[in-house]
């Protein structure tokens, strides 16, 4: 994690996996982890917060980690089936009071099964 952002040191792949979460942002951030909805993104799921929209079909929770203060590192240990995922701050950043998604901390990611080995 860093400063409204993530980054991956390489692409998640279908399984258990324990990830291994940094932030190296100034801020506290957190890591919210969604299956989408074939189809959907995690724009398709924040308009759940806007008023006057019932429920939303785009996706579900499956886990995450909240309230890692800068320069500390933590475990999430998750079991990943293949599909398409959304990832999202919802942590407000404290000058301007907004959720950092809407900054731009989110992302859409599509897990494959696991990688075949590669050939020569």
């Amino acid at each position: 994690m860093k400063e409204v952002s993530y980054a991956f040191a390489w692409p998640p792949t279908a399984g258990k996996w324990m990830f291994r979460l940094r932030n190296d942002g100034t801020q506290a951030h957190e890591l919210l982890l969604l299956k989408l909805a074939p189809g959907a993104s995690v724009q398709d799921l924040l308009r759940l917060y806007e008023p006057g929209i019932p429920g939303n079909p785009a996706g579900r929770t499956i886990g995450g980690l909240t309230g890692l203060s800068p320069g500390r590192e933590a475990f999430l240990p998750l079991h990943v089936e293949p599909g398409r995922y959304g990832i999202l701050c919802f942590l407000a950043d404290p000058r301007r009071r907004t959720p950092h998604f809407m900054a731009g901390m989110w992302m859409d990611i599509d897990v494959p099964s696991a990688s075949a080995p590669a050939t020569p």
